[in-house]
């Protein structure tokens, strides 16, 4: 016989003191097990010790068990655990009626004409083992059960003839409706209000093919957007008797996604805009530097026109002036002054820059007319740059640009020569 521990054996029977004390002295010889064992010769005894103690197993006479079974299978429950019985049945016919009758509740049953001290033992024991076990599947069974519940996504057992066989209690929550009300109901009619499958039932799909699906959809009556996807259940014999059914609430993702559109969209638009309002900066840029363009032309034509005008005045009223004071004797003095006037005035007459029509027509720009009259006038490049304060390299570029404006590139022919010529 399997030793139980070192601690007794606490033990409460229920019946006729004969079965007590056969009891009691079958038990008494062990060495190696210890037993305590209580007796309670009515029902109202048993209640009253129960409630002062706990036992590790009962033992009830045959005719005690069936008046006390309503108790044992509704209220016998000590420490979250459930007590053991062992049977001591009047005959052994009886046997079989004293288990089934407590259903699942760990009992073991035993003829009167059976007894004796190894039987007995192995009897307690096999009850305590068997209780153990009971013990151990139950918790098992209510772990499994509160994770089962605790999971946020609707979890449903659904089988091939769509009616839910076990959900959690999230989807009771969400139809808000007693979890009890659900089992045995098809889902499409608890979920869909639909007297058939809808056309995007995952499930049907997986029904046809044994294929694992999903879908992603919007519920009313679960409040909001679920991806529901079914795995196939499948049994000892390979095969499909169902689904497992998942659908996960979306609904926070799908806002955020339709939030993201909208911002995207936003973004888009203000991309347009921007580029809208670039285009009509640009463009009224390009109005604007249109206009300045115009006005430095009707700049540099007035400027070239004032230098007309002082040119003409200089050769029309104060040249022949000067020319007539140096017909007319002048003195040493006079002609060192008249000397000093000319030499500026001329100066100022190589700065002029002439409105001629032919030099404008083919494209010459004011500083480049101005170095043309000055290479007319047969100055060097250093003179011409410290006249107009502008490099001698400044001056070659200009040169440059004008035999190239004027055709004279690939010509043996002189700036100058080519400059008076025109004249």
């Amino acid at each position: 016989m399997a030793e139980l521990s070192l601690s007794p054996v606490r033990i409460l029977l229920t019946g006729k003191d004969y079965s007590y004390n056969t009891v009691r002295t079958l038990l008494s010889d062990d060495a190696v097990q210890k037993y305590e064992l209580e007796w309670a010769p009515t029902i109202g005894s048993f209640l009253q010790i129960r409630k002062k103690k706990t036992h590790d197993v009962y033992l009830f006479d045959q005719p005690v068990y069936s008046e006390i079974l309503q108790l044992l299978t509704s209220e016998i429950i000590v420490d979250d655990c459930c007590i053991p019985c062992v049977i001591l049945a009047d005959k052994e016919d009886e046997l079989e009626s004293g288990c089934s009758a407590l259903g699942s509740f760990p009992a073991k049953s035993i003829a009167q004409g059976q007894l004796n001290g190894p039987y007995l033992k192995q009897s307690i024991i096999s009850a305590i083992e068997r209780s153990k076990m009971t013990l151990a599947l139950s918790r098992a069974n209510r772990y499994w059960l509160k994770i089962f519940d605790g999971i946020p996504d609707v979890i449903s057992i659904i089988d091939r003839d769509y009616l839910i066989q076990r959900t959690n209690k999230t989807m009771a929550l969400k139809l808000g409706m007693p979890l009890e009300n659900l089992i045995g109901k098809r889902c499409y009619e608890l979920v869909h209000n639909a007297s058939e499958p809808p056309e995007f039932c995952p499930l049907s799909k997986l029904l046809k093919d044994g294929q694992e699906h999903s879908a992603k959809v919007y519920e009313q009556n679960l409040g909001g957007h679920y991806m529901v996807s079914v795995s196939p259940l499948i049994d000892d014999d390979m095969r499909l008797i169902g689904a497992i059914h998942v659908a996960r609430d979306i609904s926070p993702l799908i806002i955020a996604e339709e939030a993201l559109q909208e911002i995207n969209k936003n973004l888009e638009q203000l991309a347009a805009d921007r580029t809208l309002e670039l285009v009509e900066k640009t463009k009224n840029l390009e109005e604007l530097n249109t206009v300045l363009k115009v006005l430095l032309q009707h700049r540099e034509q007035d400027l070239m026109q004032l230098h007309d005008s002082i040119a003409l005045g200089i050769k029309t009223n104060i040249l022949p002036y000067l020319n007539r004071i140096m017909q007319s004797n002048p003195t040493q003095r006079q002609i060192e002054s008249v000397t000093m006037i000319q030499n500026g005035l001329g100066k100022i007459l190589s700065h002029h820059v002439p409105s001629a029509l032919t030099d404008r027509s083919i494209g010459l720009s004011p500083a480049e007319i101005r170095v043309a009259e000055m290479v007319k006038d047969g100055m060097s490049n250093k003179e011409t740059a410290d006249a107009l304060f502008i490099s001698e390299g400044t001056v070659r570029t200009h040169r440059e640009h004008l035999r190239k404006k004027l055709g004279l590139n690939n010509k043996k022919i002189n700036l100058r020569t080519h400059r008076l010529s025109l004249r």
